[in-house]
């Protein structure tokens, strides 16, 4: 019989850890460790884990973390890579699933969920939610990186996710990640800018929240929707 090997022992040790206690007694690199051991299914991670917070300071920093840095580790690999970038995105999911969030039907709710929307999202994007007439989540599109005052918005682009998922209605959300939760000039410029190309279509632009952390900004519950009398 082969020799099982010490790793094996290691890793069902720290799994059972996890199923009896759940995360609650895990010191940071285990956390990362116990991940990892579903992206690399072979070798040390304990190593890996120690040097990713080691580099970046804490679990959030390693999921926050670009891909380029993540890299830089060795031994981690592009399945490591991959499989930490994953898990943010699949928090995202999670947290937009909420059944609160089926019908966005008041500022409240759509100021929570566009937090929870660009929760690990570094960069400026535009995203886009279209709803039916009673409110409710159709689809949710990221629609431009770079934000509004850098790219351009592709109106017709809009229209056209719009026209596919079969929506009238839409809310649009773009994020400051190193800013406030306020509109630039060329935010207001901008949604005007778009709120009347939708509307020549007969399509509705009900708001446009700014998220930057935890802070929301409605654009339409702030008065900057006064074109539209």
């Amino acid at each position: 019989m082969a020799e099982r090997s010490p790793h094996e022992g290691h890793r069902e040790r720290l799994r059972n850890k996890f199923l009896t206690n759940g995360l609650s007694t895990f010191e940071e690199h285990e956390i990362i460790e116990l991940l990892l051991f579903y992206a690399i299914p072979r070798g040390n991670t304990n190593e890996i884990a120690h040097a990713l917070i080691d580099r970046f300071g804490s679990v959030r920093g390693v999921l926050d973390a670009k891909a380029e840095e993540l890299e830089k580790i060795k031994g981690l690999g592009s399945n490591g890579v991959t499989f930490l970038k994953m898990m943010v995105s699949l928090l995202k999911i999670y947290e937009v699933q909420d059944e609160k969030f089926t019908e966005l039907d008041t500022t409240d709710k759509l100021r929570e969920y566009f937090v929870r929307d660009f929760i690990g999202t570094r960069e400026e994007e535009i995203h886009l939610v279209t709803l039916d007439d009673k409110l409710n989540v159709i689809g949710n599109h990221v629609v431009s990186r770079g934000g509004l005052s850098i790219t351009p918005v592709n109106i017709r682009k809009i229209v056209e996710v719009c026209f596919s998922d079969n929506s009238e209605s839409v809310v649009m959300a773009h994020n400051h990640p190193n800013g406030e939760a306020r509109p630039s000039p060329e935010d207001i410029a901008a949604t005007t800018k778009i709120y009347r190309g939708l509307s020549g279509v007969g399509i509705y632009l009900l708001d446009h929240i700014i998220c930057s952390g935890k802070d929301a900004y409605s654009m339409y519950e702030n008065g900057h929707f006064s074109f539209m009398e």
